[in-house]
């Protein structure tokens, strides 16, 4: 079981370089897939949880031992039993529009997958029109995942109406993606550096080193006490308006209440993403927090009458 053990150490510590080398060894030392995909990446997930429930790691942290796990995972599925994979159900996730924060997002989409699932990433900023058609697209589909950002959901819904969005980095064309790459301001300070880095005979990073800014930007407890700049403490809270009352309400009628009503026999899960205690110390010292904790107070009052009867399921 030493192959099982390397695995379950290498998701824990996030080692996305080297555990598709881990995860094959053990199958080549005649490990069962069932056993390594349980005893050897949901087990290390299910440590690396533990540990941030507990505040010894944080989000970033799990971020990259997801990844290390969707790596592994990747090099498992060809041997796992035949209809293993998406065995568990089909399911559609994104975000909502004008929400553009997607490490929650990812996290639920690898352990989703990673435990089954059949997903269907749809990415940030989609609008509720792409959730339907997808699901059309799919009628099996019985689990619909959403993220609902509190932080989006009073605001008004065309805030974030991108006239100019890239929408062409995301179709199946390749040949466009030359828009982007030559961009002026993309063009000097990274396409550039590519070429550069090339020339000098050093190997081209992969996608998830491209985007990856941990070691420019560390992260953890004592990095963001250090960087934290506490704003001036003011003596006034803002309160929760009527106007902000009504521009929640439009918004989960609009944007939530219609795509369930209209499927009644899927599952909708919505879940929050986490803030940063310095974020909510920011907002309490800017007289923020009133309006901040008496929406979700009134939003999680609302799913809780209005989403029940609907058969949609609360995670908070």
């Amino acid at each position: 079981m030493a192959g099982i053990q390397e695995v379950y150490a290498l998701v824990e510590k996030g080692k996305a370089k080297v555990i598709a080398n881990a995860v094959q060894e053990a199958l080549d030392a005649g490990c069962d897939p069932t056993e390594i995909l349980n005893d050897g990446m949901i087990k290390a997930m299910d440590a690396v949880g533990e540990k941030f429930k507990n505040g010894e790691i944080f989000v970033p942290e799990m971020l990259v031992a997801a990844r290390a796990m969707k790596k592994g995972v990747e090099v498992l599925k060809p041997h796992l039993a035949t209809g293993a994979a998406g065995a568990a159900g089909k399911v559609i996730i994104g975000t909502v529009a004008g929400d553009l924060h997607d490490i929650g997002k990812n996290l639920v989409s690898m352990m989703l997958e990673s435990a089954g699932f059949e997903v269907i990433d749809l990415g940030v900023d989609v609008p509720k029109e792409k959730f339907v058609e997808a699901y059309e697209a799919n009628p099996d589909t019985k689990i619909i995942f959403r993220c609902l950002d509190y932080n989006k959901i009073f605001q008004d819904e065309n805030v974030h109406n991108y006239d100019n969005y890239p929408e062409y980095l995301y179709d199946n064309n390749i040949f466009n993606d030359v828009n982007y790459l030559l961009n002026k301001e993309i063009f000097l300070n990274d396409t550039l550096d590519v070429i550069k880095h090339n020339l000098q005979g050093k190997p081209t990073t992969t996608m998830d080193e491209y985007s990856f800014w941990e070691n420019e930007h560390p992260v953890g407890r004592e990095q963001v006490i250090k960087s934290y700049e506490r704003p001036a403490e003011t003596t006034e809270q803002m309160p929760f308006s009527e106007e902000d009352r009504q521009a929640v309400i439009h918004n989960v009628e609009t944007n939530i209440l219609e795509t369930v009503r209209e499927n009644p026999d899927t599952m909708f899960y919505f879940y929050t993403p986490p803030y940063s205690i310095a974020w909510w110390d920011s907002e309490y010292r800017k007289g923020m927090i009133e309006k901040y904790c008496f929406r979700q107070s009134c939003c999680f009052l609302m799913k809780m009458c209005v989403f029940i009867p609907l058969r949609i399921s609360m995670k908070r």
